[in-house]
């Protein structure tokens, strides 16, 4: 139970949130005789609070001799107690009352506004310094917009109880919007989770269903406004831990379109939401739970100069005192088991990009059809020869898997050849429906990226009390991490019985968080602004995601539709190999795959690029000279996460980046074809961040050397209207 003070109608009121089941009278009324010794004022009245899934049960436990209304009726028939349950929006009904000597003349709506400004105030008032944070003196805090200020909110110390996170929740579902069908939640910052499971759980308790269907997902504040814009903006709901100035939540409504006011709320904030001239929300973005600003230490937020910047990131902090660790990749980067499977691969169109697979459009689509239609095949079926001899045990029953699918009915096929002719096939989505229980299934799946296909089928089997042996096949596995493989492997495998289940990847490939380090549709949004033929053809090839990107990794400035350069002497490769007949897919991987490597490597590795918010590692600018031709450097911004190509407060790393585009576009102005224009798209979209020194060198220098070359021209146009200047590329004409 959480209990805190009011005042209403100039008279003492003490709120009691009882958020949950606490269980039978007893435990009712010895947590309630708890919370009442730490307050032993005189109150005109008690409120009770309870969600109203609860009412039945607290009624049962209003009789004479109740633990619960003994404690409760403490104070005296002088004291009024109200019992009031909340809905699955927050709104107040009174269901019973005792004393009711104290009548309260306000709404119900007005009495819920007090409740939720006096609970939050509360937790507030007694952590004040814990959540507003103020920068240790010449230091100030430079927030995710960009911004400089001296204090900063942290939210997630507004809670720390069970039953607190339980109020915060209720605070929320006040705001929660009443017109969509709610299936997401998009917080700005992990640190909040906990307020969000809470809330979660309040709305499946209410709509009576124990679905998964409803999920959140942290869009990374200012840095996720494009990488996690959601396609669709129905059904989700955008929560804000905290803003000084509620300029997310703005941004949000602007940039997101199809969201609307009602579908944006921030927690904490120092700024009321504007008022239109009819009294009520001018609905812009910006509105909040609970107004934080009296607890300010610093009344008028102002930047000020020559104090050390401390980074915020999520809810935590670092401060650069040592320069950065600049990693520069070499030979031994790429591991040998990844390396020898992407040469393998590298002649025929396996893996692609940005291409639409049952009505999904995949980072990496890897076409496992192709693969086991090829001669790239004969040493994976001498490999599954060999797990079925050496793995599979007698009397195999079933073989679980999408019959809807080609590539895995072809893989069904060839294990049929091994297997005894008693073998059944099994589609997954019947699994649940083998009749012997004890019998060995084996399940497969061509290719997976998070397992889901695995661990959906091993709960179904789990569901009807399989208790058989289980074997998980499959070609290809491509996950973000080491740790990400590992995690699913430990809970793919965990048996409850004396079975150990088994699973079997031809080849694991470890390329690094996929939709994070490079999302195409950001591609999209820069090139469909520009005018010139270069970029209406590029538009054109990201659009078209039914056949996606292979050799289009990256593109040059001169309009020709002829991939990058490619040359032998691939660092990672060595040189057997003819660079003509190279699928740019592999060597896309093969950077990605060396990238991951050294983010898994400890973090005392001088190569590692492993980071958190005391280390930070970035890719050396020297890779962009080492490595010269088009297609490795299109790859390598592409595959990096944001963290690694940012150069902005690293003035002499940035210069280094701005030396290398400049030996470039010099080379583009004597004729050499390279990936200029595609190095500058990746400073476009916001991915590569230079200082802005450095910024300004590039629009001055690429603009008078390269004045003939339209495409450069709008490229160098938007960066220094959109990137340099700050402003809003909604707001710049056709030709800027």
């Amino acid at each position: 139970m959480y209990a805190f003070e009011m005042n209403i109608e100039d008279r003492p009121v003490l709120s009691i949130f009882c958020g949950n089941n606490k269980g039978s009278d007893f435990d009712y009324g010895e947590e309630l005789d708890n919370k009442l010794k730490t307050h032993t004022g005189s109150y005109s009245a008690i409120i009770f609070i309870v969600p109203n899934y609860l009412e039945s049960l607290i009624l049962n436990y209003i009789y004479e001799d109740a633990r619960l209304v003994s404690n409760i009726s403490r104070y005296g028939k002088n004291t009024s107690i109200k019992f009031f349950s909340f809905n699955e929006f927050g709104a107040l009904n009174k269901f019973y009352d005792i004393e009711s000597n104290f009548e309260f003349k306000i709404s119900n709506l007005e009495l819920l506004d007090m409740i939720i400004y006096f609970g939050i105030k509360n937790l507030v008032h007694g952590r004040s310094q814990s959540i507003i944070l103020t920068a240790p003196p010449g230091t100030t805090f430079k927030k995710p917009s960009g911004a400089e200020f001296t204090e900063f909110i942290k939210a997630s110390e507004l809670a720390i109880s069970c039953d607190e996170n339980l109020f915060v929740a209720f605070s929320l579902l006040t705001k929660r919007p009443k017109n969509i069908d709610l299936k997401r939640i998009y917080i700005d910052t992990s640190g909040i989770s906990s307020f969000i499971v809470s809330l979660i759980s309040y709305i499946r308790e209410f709509s009576g269903k124990s679905t998964n269907e409803l999920s959140y997902k942290s869009f990374n504040s200012y840095d996720g406004l494009k990488t996690c814009e959601p396609d669709f903006k129905d059904d989700i709901w955008v929560i804000i831990s905290a803003s000084s100035s509620n300029k997310l939540g703005k941004k949000i409504l602007e940039n997101w379109k199809g969201i609307s006011h009602s579908q944006i709320v921030t927690l904490l904030s120092y700024k009321n939401a504007e008022i239109n001239e009819l009294g009520s929300e001018a609905e812009k973005g910006d509105g909040i739970v609970f107004n934080i600003k009296e607890y300010s230490y610093v009344k008028e937020k102002k930047t000020c100069k020559n104090l050390i910047p401390i980074q915020i990131i999520g809810e935590n902090f670092t401060a650069q005192i040592d320069p950065p660790q600049l990693v520069v990749l070499k030979r031994n980067h790429l591991p040998d088991s990844a390396k020898q499977f992407l040469i393998s691969c590298s002649k025929d169109e396996i893996f692609s990009f940005n291409k639409s697979d049952k009505k999904k459009t995949r980072n990496i689509f890897f076409n496992s059809s192709t693969y086991l239609s090829s001669v790239l095949s004969l040493d994976f079926y001498t490999w599954l020869e060999r797990v079925v001899i050496w793995n599979i045990p007698f009397g195999i029953k079933y073989i679980a898997f999408d019959i809807n699918d080609p590539a895995s009915a072809i893989l069904f096929s060839k294990l049929k050849e091994i297997l005894p002719n008693t073998v059944e096939s099994l589609d997954l989505s019947d699994i649940s429906n083998i009749e012997n229980k004890n019998c060995s299934v084996i399940v497969i799946s061509p290719v997976i990226s998070t397992g889901r296909v695995f661990l959906k089928a091993n709960r179904d089997l789990r569901m009807i009390e399989h208790s058989g042996p289980r074997i998980f096949i499959n070609i290809c596995s491509l996950f973000k991490s080491q740790t990400s493989f590992s995690i699913f492997e430990k809970s793919l495998l965990q048996s409850p019985g004396d079975f150990k289940y088994k699973l079997f990847s031809f080849q694991t490939l470890f390329v690094g968080e996929t939709e994070s380090t490079h999302n195409w549709n950001n591609e999209l949004f820069v090139t469909e602004s520009f005018k010139s033929s270069l970029f209406e053809k590029r538009s054109s090839k990201l659009r078209n995601t039914s056949v996606g990107i292979s050799q289009g990794i990256g593109f040059s400035f001169d309009n020709d539709d002829a991939p990058l350069q490619f040359n032998k002497h691939f660092a990672f490769w060595g040189i057997d190999y003819n660079p003509d007949d190279i699928n740019h897919g592999s060597v896309y991987l093969s950077i990605a795959a060396a990238l991951q490597n050294l983010r898994d490597r400890p973090t005392e590795a001088d190569d590692s690029l492993y980071h958190h918010v005391y280390k930070h590692a970035v890719i050396d600018p020297e890779n962009f000279s080492r490595f010269n031709e088009g297609v490795i450097q299109a790859s390598l911004w592409r595959a990096a996460e944001d963290i690694e190509v940012n150069y902005k407060y690293l003035p002499d790393v940035s210069s280094s980046f701005d030396s290398i585009l400049l030996n470039l576009a010099r080379d583009a102005k004597n004729g050499s074809r390279n990936g200029l224009a595609d190095i500058l798209l990746g400073i476009a979209i916001g991915k590569i961040q230079l200082h802005e020194n450095s910024i300004k060198i590039i629009v001055s220098e690429i603009r008078s050397l390269l004045l003939n070359i339209d495409s450069l021209q709008e490229l160098i146009e938007y960066i220094d209207h959109v990137i340099l200047k700050g402003e809003d590329p909604s707001t710049l004409g056709p030709s800027f």
